[in-house]
């Protein structure tokens, strides 16, 4: 019983924190001063470096 109990108790701990609600920012530390220009290619190589690396 008590090693059923510990047991449950571990996969608890294990399975909570493996979860996070943090979410992940897409900016790069130069966004804010890049132009709207610099802003559609950057987008357009994170597009293609995505495409890439699905190959």
């Amino acid at each position: 019983m008590i090693k059923k109990l510990v047991s449950y108790l571990v996969t608890d701990i294990f399975i909570s924190s493996c979860a996070t609600h943090k979410t992940v920012d897409i900016m790069q530390a130069n966004d804010e001063v890049m132009t709207c220009n610099e802003l559609k290619l950057a987008f357009e190589k994170a597009d293609l470096n995505e495409d890439a690396a699905q190959r």
